[in-house]
């Protein structure tokens, strides 16, 4: 499989008293941010060359360099640094000169005005690194800090490209917020909320205690968690496969947190991968969630390469849409159907409510699952985060394709849970920008057979019309386009404004 090298990085957890309550800072990265958009966590990035160069003399370098680091970052993310409340002009410079890299300056600013980034006051609460699945990877530092009354702080405020909120939380109202898919909340924040949820309401926190809880959630044999629970009771893991591109991976998806879940997309082919699955089912088993059945989204060959070699290793019954069951018959045994709009609820400490979802487009048995207690949609394949999807001739059908995202967007999610790439946190805008695009691209075919009249060549090949109708694409993806083409205007024709004859098509008179 292939890997990245993780960066070295840390986060600030900053904490303070309000209103005989602990409340938490927390950003949310920006929804259009290309690595893990609309992500709710703490400020942090990277450890840069001057927070090494200004720890190379500690006891531990790299733990100093990654305490700075992470103070750095609070201060350059949402202006936050102690004493800063009574100079605010000096601390707006001093923010500007880091952000332009001109670090001596802006630490000299900071140290004029008696403004300190305390990076040794960070309790170590842990450390994350980005499983190797993901394009982009971390290897992060976690601190909590208290940001004292008697300090200075000032409120916060964000500068750059990457963030679009800034707030304080009481950590039990983020994890409530998180429950009801409102915040998207990676694993090492859900952890680090926990923790400080437990002592919020105490006269005297014990932060030294929470910070002890933070580092010491590991997963089975004190490996970290593989776990991203996306919201209570749904679990989520990518898995490579042989997917189109850009994807690499599929995601499988668990709903349940007791006895009798389910796993969702039994994907890969690969028995490496396999065994990474079986593994996490591990560890959610010493959780308590135990796996009882496996669901299909429908029958592609990146959706199902697993599911005959899981089920027997596993022991597990697969279900999925009769018209799934039927695409797979001979190659991939099912043991049941799955009706749509058939509803299971599960047990556990969280239960959930799922509905199966009538999808066809993409494929004609697709089912999306809904779960209604949170709103989380598990949208297979009529959405990647990245991307659009391709309708191809034969399985997809651009009519019905264009329903599903409508009804979809009728149910009401509050987040997607695609196949591939990240959870999508807007599901309105996403699911509308799809439609959007599709009807865009049903434009410029019609453009393209009207260029095709126009010149007196009332038909007009596939060859003709593929430069015309995708000439805002890379031609290294037009054999995929050339696909969506077909489905697009076997769409036309259902609606009668393209006809077709022989190899090549025309405008009808009632589009001409």
């Amino acid at each position: 499989m292939r890997t990245t090298t993780a960066r070295e990085a840390a986060s600030a957890i900053l904490v303070r008293r309000r209103d005989d309550s602990l409340e938490v800072l927390l950003v949310r990265r920006d929804p259009s941010a290309s690595f893990l958009p609309g992500l709710t966590a703490f400020p942090g990035g990277a450890v840069d060359d001057g927070d090494r160069a200004a720890s190379a003399s500690a006891p531990d370098p790299a733990d100093a360099a990654a305490r700075r680091a992470a103070m750095r970052e609070l201060f350059e993310e949402t202006g936050l640094v102690a004493g800063a409340a009574d100079h605010e002009d000096a601390a707006a410079a001093a923010r500007d000169a880091w952000l332009d890299h001109r670090n001596d300056e802006a630490a000299a600013l900071l140290a004029t005005r008696g403004m300190r980034l305390h990076p040794d006051r960070g309790r170590p609460a842990g450390r994350w690194i980005t499983p190797e699945y993901s394009p982009i990877r971390f290897d992060t530092r976690f601190y909590l800090v208290e940001a004292r009354h008697d300090e200075g702080w000032p409120e916060p405020s964000l500068v750059g490209h990457e963030l679009d909120k800034v707030a304080w939380w009481r950590p039990s109202d983020a994890l409530a917020a998180w429950g009801r898919a409102e915040h998207l909340i990676g694993p090492p924040a859900v952890i680090a909320l926990r923790a400080l949820a437990r002592c919020e309401n105490d006269p005297e926190p014990d932060l030294d205690a929470a910070a002890r809880a933070m580092r010491e959630t590991r997963g089975a044999d004190g490996r970290q968690s593989q776990r991203w629970e996306v919201v209570p009771g749904v679990f989520a893991m990518p898995f490579r496969t042989p997917t189109l591109p850009p994807a690499t991976h599929t995601n499988a998806y668990v709903l349940g947190s007791g006895s009798g879940a389910v796993l969702v997309e039994p994907a890969t082919p690969f028995e490496d991968e396999q065994d990474r699955m079986v593994d996490w089912l591990a560890e959610l088993r010493d959780g308590g969630v135990e796996v009882r059945e496996m669901w299909l989204t429908h029958h592609h060959p990146d959706h199902v390469g697993g599911a005959t070699a899981l089920a027997r290793r596993l022991g597990l019954p697969l279900r999925a849409h009769r018209v799934t069951v039927d695409r797979l018959r001979g190659t991939v045994a099912c043991n049941g159907t799955i009706e749509p709009d058939e509803v299971v609820e599960l047990d556990g400490p969280h239960p959930v409510r799922v509905r199966a979802f009538f999808t066809p487009g993409h494929a004609p048995g697709h089912l999306c699952y809904f779960e209604e207690r949170s709103g989380a949609l598990l949208a297979g394949d009529m959405v990647a985060s990245i991307g659009t999807i391709l309708v191809a001739p034969g399985d997809g059908d651009m009519a019905l394709y264009l329903e599903s995202l409508r009804a979809m967007g009728r149910l009401g999610p509050t987040v997607l849970l695609p196949a591939h790439g990240f959870p999508v946190g807007d599901p309105h805008q996403k699911l509308e920008g799809y439609v959007a695009h599709r009807l865009m691209r049903e434009r410029k075919v019609l453009d393209a057979l009207d260029r095709a009249s126009s010149r007196g060549t009332r038909d007009a090949t596939y060859a003709d019309l593929l430069p015309i109708a995708y000439e805002d694409t890379p031609k290294a993806v037009w054999p995929l386009a050339a696909l969506s083409l077909q489905s697009h205007l076997l769409k036309l024709q259902h609606d009668g404004r393209a006809s077709r004859h022989g190899d090549a098509w025309r405008l009808t008179a009632s589009s001409a």
